[in-house]
């Protein structure tokens, strides 16, 4: 910042003279001393600092051999630096242009003692008035040559960027600047960067000496340079709070453009929209036929559509978005359509919003850019809108929605449309991940990979002619067990104590077919027979004593009487008679005999039935002939056994079974199917299966592998498939039964 010259005198023209004003030794006041060890001169002391001999009229200028009070200069010095102290805090401080130089132009004037004061700041290459104090008390007229006069000394000190005194009521003949107050004027340019953004104006009595008035010049040229660094410091705060939006508009940007995915979409536009918008809370809502549907919530990893809040706020952007206008809701309802205003007044009851926002995401197509602007703007107006969803934007403390906030929502809502727009159209190409799969393998067919991708489509061709034409034998596998052709079961025939078991106290005991194996009792039985022998006996006496009295009577009606009781006794001795051989047939099922030749395999027989009562239909022991042949039962999964029965079925000879015993799988045997049962059944160990019966020659198991029950492995032979079938059947039928039978 310049300073007025010192080593030449300053002249302004006055009525077509110049009025010259000498400059002397510098009679300045003391000097601040800031921070970095420069000083800044002050202005002398006012007047009431200055004690005179003898009084002088008002308006007389100061003798220079005045007697000074040193306390006074001591107190306004200490004034005028408090004062410096804080305009130098106004200006370090987040104020607004008006708070800053309302406190700044107040005390520039407490300092200085002035009339008045003004601010003039630059606006639209045009000087306004920003701050005034006392400025109808200066004399400076609104209107006429005086305003004139005044309007061109601002602007001719605005271009100049000069600090200037101009004395009252002068002007300059050359640009028809001037003073047209009785006051002088100290005009100093605020400077921010190199540039005069505005101009301090001070009005002050015009009684101080050429050296006083330098020294308020002096000061206010520092002043304006505290206002310069309050405009640097406020340039810098906005830069770094554009420098901040732009650093969270391009993450907003980034995240809402960098996917295609409609759901992920809708929730970056809600998270990045509402750190963008600084509000507290964004949803976002995506059309579905006439309805839009909340598909994301900012803060929230799921919508619960069931929720009372959720389905309320589906109905408002549903009845709002119908007009495709946006709702911005800040206070009173009673301005709203009746339906608005009730779905509106239904939520803020129970979402407890302040301010609302609802602004329909509208897409339209893009017109061609080779147009003429009048046929672009036909073609906008005929293009018809697409309604995508909305944008619902929420503040639960704050009522307001400033305009820079609203600049904000409109742009969230432009890039949040092309986003949600790009995504839909994205998701509905047809087959859209067997084209993004294809096109993951582009890099195939780079010409570095050819020869790598040849030989592997080379390899891979191979592989499938020989899936498909080499031949390879098919089986089928199954699980049983080997067990005796000749094996029956015992079962006790009769309830009855067993009290008897005539066999050798030891394991595996060889029986001979019709030997006892089991004596039972049953105490009921021989009581209900002796009863019937009774009854009998009593039946036969009273019929033999009917029949002698029926020959003695010689009354035809007694005698068919007695007649007819004789016919009944003998109808209840039959009756009693059957009874009786029944329960003598029970008796004799009491005891349990061998049905065959062979041996017992049952363990710990006597331990296990001795003094046991026995029911009816009980399995009681197992009686095999180890010397006659075997077979293996084996039970097969009904899935794929289509297999074996075609196989079967189909066959001109015995379909041919390779096993192993699970107490000996290093040997496989063979033999063939001798019989496969006509249904399913549901066994306890396997499951839904078919029982298939091998036969085999006894000579390839050795002897002592030979043990009822043992667990067999077997795979069933049905013939000759392709290598890829056999390898990948069960693959094809669980897709045949999973898939493709619910397309």
């Amino acid at each position: 910042m310049s300073s007025p010259p010192t080593s030449s005198p300053e002249t302004l023209g006055s009525s077509g003279s110049d009025l010259v004003l000498p400059v002397g030794r510098e009679e300045v006041g003391p000097r601040l001393h800031e921070e970095d060890g420069s000083s800044r001169a002050m202005p002398l002391p006012p007047r009431s600092a200055v004690r005179r001999p003898s009084e002088a009229g008002a308006g007389s200028v100061p003798d220079p051999g005045a007697e000074v009070d040193p306390r006074l200069v001591q107190e306004t010095q200490e004034q005028i630096k408090s004062l410096v102290d804080e305009i130098v805090q106004l200006a370090k401080q987040d104020l607004s242009v008006s708070e800053f130089y309302q406190g700044f132009a107040t005390r520039c004037v407490s300092a200085l003692s002035s009339i008045g004061a003004a601010v003039w700041l630059k606006q639209r290459q045009a000087l306004n008035l920003e701050q005034q104090i006392n400025l109808a008390q200066t004399g400076l007229p609104q209107e006429g040559p005086g305003a004139y006069q005044h309007d061109r000394l601002l602007k001719r000190i605005f271009q100049d960027g000069q600090p200037t005194l101009v004395l009252p009521s002068t002007v300059n003949s050359t640009d028809d600047s001037g003073n047209p107050t009785p006051l002088l004027l100290i005009l100093a340019p605020i400077q921010c960067d190199g540039q005069v953004v505005g101009l301090i104006e001070i009005f002050q009595r015009p009684v101080a000496g050429p050296v006083t008035q330098r020294g308020y010049l002096r000061f206010l040229v520092q002043m304006a340079e505290v206002a310069g660094q309050y405009h640097r410091n406020r340039r810098l705060r906005e830069l770094d709070e554009k420098q901040n939006l732009w650093g969270r508009l391009d993450q907003f940007l980034r995240c809402v453009h960098e996917s295609l995915d409609v759901k992920q979409t809708a929730y970056n536009l809600a998270n990045e929209g509402r750190r963008l918008v600084e509000c507290d809370r964004v949803s976002v809502a995506l059309a579905e036929g006439t309805k839009l549907k909340v598909l994301a919530t900012s803060g929230l990893d799921r919508v619960h559509r069931r929720a009372d809040q959720i389905r309320l706020m589906e109905q408002l952007t549903t009845v709002v978005c119908r007009a495709k206008q946006p709702l911005f809701y800040v206070g009173p309802t009673e301005e709203l359509p009746p339906q608005i205003e009730q779905c509106l007044e239904e939520y803020l009851d129970l979402s407890h919003s302040k301010a609302v926002a609802i602004v329909p995401l509208v897409h339209a197509p893009p017109v061609n850019d080779d147009q003429t602007d009048l046929t672009k703007a036909r073609q906008a107006a005929q293009v018809k809108k697409k309604l995508l969803g909305a944008l619902i934007i929420e503040q639960l403390g704050d009522q307001r929605i400033p305009e820079e906030k609203s600049n904000r929502i409109e742009l969230v809502t432009r890039h949040g449309a092309a986003a949600l727009a790009n995504a839909l159209e994205h998701q509905s190409v047809f087959l859209l991940p067997l084209w993004q799969a294809m096109g993951k393998l582009s890099w195939l067919t780079a010409p570095a990979n050819l020869p790598k991708t040849g030989l592997a489509t080379a390899a891979i061709v191979i592989a499938a002619l020989v899936m498909v034409l080499l031949p390879y034998s098919f089986t089928m596998s199954a699980r049983g067990i080997i067990q005796p052709v000749q094996r029956h079961e015992v079962y006790a025939q009769t309830e009855g104590l067993v009290t008897e078991i005539p066999l050798p106290n030891q394991q595996n005991v060889m029986v001979q077919a019709g030997q006892r194996l089991i004596a039972t009792t049953n105490r009921d039985l021989d009581a209900e027979y002796l009863s019937l022998i009774g009854k009998m006996e009593e039946t036969k006496e009273l019929f033999q004593e009917k029949e002698r009295s029926e020959r003695l009577l010689t009354d035809r009606l007694e005698k068919m009487k007695v007649s007819a009781e004789i016919q009944l006794l003998r109808a209840d001795y039959n009756t009693m008679w059957e009874r009786a051989k029944i329960v003598l047939d029970k008796r004799e099922q009491l005891n349990i005999d061998s049905p065959i030749d062979g041996q017992i395999i049952n363990w710990n027989l006597r331990q296990t039935l001795m003094g046991r009562w026995l029911l009816g239909g009980e399995r009681l022991m197992t009686v095999v002939d180890l010397n006659g042949p075997w077979e293996l039962e084996l039970y097969l999964p009904e899935r794929g056994a289509v297999h074996v029965l075609r196989q079967v079925r189909e066959s001109e000879t015995p379909v041919e079974v390779t096993f192993q015993l699970a107490s000996h799988p290093g040997q496989t045997y063979r033999g063939t199917i001798a019989q496969v049962d006509q249904r399913a059944e549901v066994h306890e160990v396997h499951g839904n299966s078919i029982r298939v019966l091998v036969r085999f020659d006894d000579q390839q198991v050795p002897e002592f592998l030979r043990r009822p029950g043992t667990g067999v492995t077997a795979k069933i032979h049905c013939g000759q498939r392709p290598l890829g079938y056999v390898l990948f059947r069960e693959v094809w039928e669980t897709v045949q039964a999973q898939v493709l039978f619910w397309l």
